[in-house]
């Protein structure tokens, strides 16, 4: 069954570990532990889905084992291939999902667009270019941005 909505990579298979097909699954976002939760994994180029079976988080990224692989042999097809999950999946889950959107202002104008996220001691600052061609960071914290709807919202004017 193909996913509803846009897919999301969150990593990739980079080895096989046990002979009963558990995979190392390397994640593609810095805050991954979402992860934990997931029940399926899609492709991301052939879009076919596969049960998540267990997944547990190690030092190296997250042992996985999917449902319908049972060898070795069947696991050594998904070393390399990079899997998502649909985004509304995980929407609000990660910062990392904040690079590259769209900000709007509390009226609905676009201000601008993320372009990095940086972690400070008590929060995340966002770093967006502006329509103008400046520069602002911006806490990321309720009391200045909402991220409801898919939608990146300053709910203050930005620090220039």
């Amino acid at each position: 069954m193909k996913p509803a909505g846009r897919l999301i990579v969150v990593g990739t298979f980079s080895r096989v570990i046990k002979s009963d097909g558990t995979m190392l699954f390397n994640p593609a976002m810095s805050d991954s532990s979402f992860l934990l939760d997931i029940k399926h994994l899609y492709h991301s180029l052939f879009q076919t889905e596969w049960k998540v079976e267990s997944i547990r988080s190690v030092a190296k990224g997250f042992h996985v084992r999917l449902a319908d692989v049972k060898t070795v042999h069947e696991a050594g097809f998904f070393i390399n291939e990079n899997f998502s999950v649909p985004f509304h999946e995980i929407e609000g889950k990660s910062f990392d999902l904040l690079i590259g959107m769209k900000v709007r202002n509390t009226e609905g104008k676009e201000v601008g667009e993320t372009l990095s996220i940086s972690k400070t001691p008590s929060y995340m600052l966002l770093e967006i270019l502006l329509t103008d061609g400046r520069t602002a960071y911006v806490p990321a914290t309720e009391n200045f941005i909402s991220t409801r709807n898919g939608l990146i919202t300053l709910l203050k004017e930005p620090v220039l």
